[in-house]
């Protein structure tokens, strides 16, 4: 009974969060909004789930094969981005190519894995979806004030995420509440399942973190244009600062209650790095020598002293990350080609994955590393590229420390926590927000004006053409049998 007065409440305060931001000095188009749907139905259940909202069931090998509502919903995201992308007009797309060789690189060697992929359709299917990735970010770094683009992106995130995870956990218990495969239970929020919503709780803590560090503190420059961090008449209002407040409240509460150590770790290096940045913002290269030198020195401790199994015991954890290690021996023994691997998000699916599962006894679709998860799926060249790709993240990231202290901190804190967070999760793949932040923190932008106007009228096109589209795809998949 309870539920049914507390949702109405929950959906009113949703409403009017997006009503308060809505009422803000708008510094970025309508198109905004596209990515932002990319990443909400990236964040835990996807389209097709929220459609047919129930329990979660028991997972089978037949998720390798998709679901039809999701693709068509997804490549309608990336067509409509496209369009917008190519109405920015005053964008210089060869010079973006250009200062992006080696992303390009990475996004055409997935592509050629697709070839010795033992199931070219499906991972020719999941490699669309990482190409649609690249386009969410150039949507939001294309923007006329590109880092209140990703500001708003995040918090918008968040005005869903957190309150409707609260609202799942404490009144919905059997759809914001789960079992492991050993009997336990664990809390899901809106995700399906722990790991989910430690990591929806990893992207908002990005945002509430740094805004709170560094409101207005930002640099003269972002991506080539007056980016200071805008925050509007209500951030300066009392009833603001409780709006964040209570939503920064729920974050903790949701932390805690997912149990997942890896990104409370993670949302906690972030925070240090937010506060290091902050602190030697007069010697803004000063921060990525200090992680450089912490993190080299931690690998010197545990060689020396096994400071390691120090830290698992402060945080509750057993010295094996809970099995993590039996599960990396047993997939690096089904491992394909050492230098190519499997093929593009191939490694999970057919014979394979039935006997991962009988061998493991859990309903695994992830190794619970995202360097070894390279290498069964790309080899050692794909694990290659994504550290080459984290080095050439942390020259730009020094660079931009110089120009916009807040901004390159940012930047910073997304390429370090997800280097990080791989360690004992997968996220270097495409419908992973981790993963697009990664991405966003090393694609480089030239110098650029946008005429607004433009992708505006270029949106209002795709009422018409893109929402036939949509429908017509959404109609044909009704029509499928189940």
């Amino acid at each position: 009974m309870i539920s049914q007065i507390v949702s109405p409440i929950c959906i009113i305060f949703i409403v009017f969060l997006f009503w308060i931001d809505m009422k803000r000095g708008q510094r970025f188009s309508r198109a905004l909004w596209i990515p932002f749907l990319w990443m909400f139905f990236s964040s835990g259940r996807s389209l097709s789930q929220w459609v047919h909202l129930g329990p979660e069931k028991q997972l089978s090998a037949s998720f390798q094969a998709g679901d039809t509502l999701n693709l068509v919903f997804f490549l309608a995201l990336i067509v409509i981005g496209v369009v917008v992308l190519a109405s920015r007009k005053r964008m210089d797309w060869a010079e973006v190519l250009s200062g992006n060789k080696l992303i390009c690189f990475y996004l055409l060697y997935c592509l050629l894995s697709v070839g010795w992929s033992p199931y070219p359709f499906i991972a020719f299917k999941r490699w669309v979806k990482e190409a649609g990735n690249l386009v969410m970010v150039l949507l939001i770094l294309s923007e006329d004030h590109p880092l209140d683009a990703i500001a708003a992106t995040l918090r918008r995130l968040s005005y869903l995420l957190l309150p409707l995870s609260v609202l799942f956990i404490k009144y919905y218990p059997a759809l914001g509440r789960g079992y492991t495969d050993q009997g336990g239970q664990m809390f899901t929020g809106i995700g399906m399942q722990k790991n989910e919503l430690g990591g929806l709780c990893l992207i908002c803590c990005f945002y509430y973190g740094w805004h709170f560090i560094f409101r207005g503190r930002t640099g003269r420059s972002f991506s080539g244009a007056n980016n200071s961090y805008s925050r509007g008449p209500d951030d300066r209002d009392v009833s603001s600062e409780i709006i964040h407040l209570v939503l920064a409240a729920m974050l903790l509460w949701l932390f805690r209650m997912s149990q997942s150590a890896t990104s409370m770790v993670c949302a906690a290096v972030a925070v240090a790095l937010f506060l290091a940045a902050r602190a030697t913002s007069s010697s803004p290269g000063r921060v990525v020598t200090l992680a450089t030198v912490a993190s080299l020195s931690y690998f010197v401790l545990d060689a020396t002293t096994g400071i390691k199994g120090y830290v698992l015991h402060i945080l509750g954890r057993r010295p094996d990350l809970t099995d993590r290690t039996f599960i990396w021996a047993v997939t690096s023994k089904l491992a394909g080609n050492p230098l190519i691997g499997v093929g593009y998000q191939s490694f999970w699916l057919g014979d394979r994955l039935k006997e991962l599962w009988e061998n493991t006894g859990a309903h695994l679709i992830q190794a619970h590393n995202g360097y070894l998860e390279q290498y069964l799926d790309l080899g050692y060249i794909g694990v290659a590229l994504v550290i080459a790709l984290m080095v050439l993240g942390l020259f730009r990231v020094r660079k931009l420390l110089a120009k916009d202290n807040a901004a390159g901190a940012l930047m910073f804190s997304f390429i370090v926590v997800i280097a990080l967070y791989n360690y004992t999760e997968a996220s270097f793949y495409a419908m992973s927000n981790l993963w697009l932040l990664f991405i966003l923190a090393i694609v480089k932008i030239p110098e650029r004006e946008l005429d607004m106007e433009t992708e505006n009228d270029a949106l209002s096109l795709w009422k018409s053409t893109g929402g036939r589209f949509l429908s017509a795809g959404i109609r044909g998949w009704q029509r499928l049998p189940e």
